[in-house]
């Protein structure tokens, strides 16, 4: 997002044009992606003018991180957890390799189809249990968006952040707080 951030209001228009209804999500790293120096590593006023954008047209959905109108959301939807990986998905690569979510890469492949069982595989393995138990982190404890955003995702707080429960890059937390006090002025 970080090149393409500046056709937001390009890509919104456009839409609008088609009549179509948009639906936005990060990218998020996986395998050689992991690296990419053009994913979102920090949250930047550009940022969050294309946050707001987003979240003002009506044809627009955002995914929960980046939602700013959070309190209109149904309490059926209001969780502590978003992330399913490990708790209600796997990824099964095609050679048969397991993992909680595909994001995670190759320190997270907890077995093979091929060899072990699926049962054993989720009940027993190392990387499942990590992630069934990944606490939040301080920030995110004391967040008042915490059953919003779900502490979006684990992988991405991983591979940018360094832990599973490092800060989210993507949140909006400062937004709130610092960005759009200034913006009312």
């Amino acid at each position: 997002m970080t090149l393409n951030i500046k056709d937001v209001a390009y890509m919104l228009h456009l839409a609008t044009s088609l009549e179509l209804q948009i639906k936005i999500r990060r990218a998020k790293p996986s395998d050689r992606a992991i690296n990419n120096m053009l994913l979102i590593r920090e949250a930047t006023p550009e940022y969050y003018k294309a946050i707001m954008l987003m979240n003002s047209d009506p044809n627009c959905n955002v995914e929960d991180i980046m939602n700013c109108s959070g309190g209109l959301k149904e309490p059926l939807l209001l969780s502590k957890s978003d992330c399913g990986a490990g708790t209600r998905i796997m990824f099964v690569e095609a050679d048969g390799t397991i993992s909680p979510c595909t994001f995670l890469g190759k320190n997270f492949h907890s077995g093979n189809f091929y060899k072990n069982s699926l049962s054993e595989i989720w009940k027993e393995s190392p990387e499942f249990q990590q992630m069934r138990n990944v606490p939040l982190n301080e920030d995110c404890k004391s967040c008042h968006r915490k059953l919003t955003c779900h502490s979006e995702c684990p992988a991405m707080r991983l591979h940018i952040g360094g832990s599973l429960d490092a800060a989210d890059p993507s949140c909006l937390k400062p937004f709130f707080e610092e960005y759009l006090p200034l913006q009312n002025l």
